[in-house]
């Protein structure tokens, strides 16, 4: 059943099978079009949008994960708008998983340019107020494992300015 799929829809737009799936958060039939057509996973939608968007934006963390599993380069891909699948994502930025908030998990993994986006859909003032489960902010954590780039940038931030 899964061959007989073509890439482009019966609609107007371009959403493959998997881009339904995500967007319906069917985590077996998402798994099952990633082993059968793995090339899927790098297909954009009329709008730019990739697969990850849709269930980003759904809030379906597993078939999140399993597309994560699949390729995980489309995570920094933009839609037409300039926008990654993280900015769909509801209270991603501050939610925690495994006790990180992604602001942590940008900073430990060293992640400027994902940090930046992530501070635009923050007020700049609250980037502080999140903490790892160790109580750690982002800015404690970036010294903690020396990444002088993420250090300036954080301390170029308003509120700490404001602080000097």
């Amino acid at each position: 059943m899964i061959h007989s799929f073509s890439i482009k829809s019966l609609t107007s737009f371009s959403e493959t099978p998997l881009h339904i799936s995500a967007l319906a958060g069917h985590l077996e039939f998402t798994e099952a079009l990633l082993s059968e057509k793995s090339e899927l996973a790098s297909r954009l939608d009329s709008l730019n949008r990739s697969h990850l968007h849709l269930a980003s934006a759904e809030g379906h963390t597993e078939v999140v994960k399993a597309l994560l599993r699949a390729n995980l380069d489309v995570c920094m891909v933009p839609d037409e708008e300039g926008r990654i699948p993280l900015h769909s994502a509801p209270n991603s930025v501050v939610e925690k998983l495994n006790g990180n908030t992604v602001l942590n998990l940008a900073v430990k993994y060293n992640q400027l340019k994902a940090l930046r986006q992530l501070v635009t859909q923050l007020n700049e003032d609250k980037i502080f107020d999140f903490t790892d489960d160790l109580g750690n902010s982002v800015l404690h954590s970036a010294v903690m494992m020396k990444q002088s780039e993420i250090i300036r940038y954080l301390v170029s931030v308003s509120k700490v300015k404001k602080q000097r």
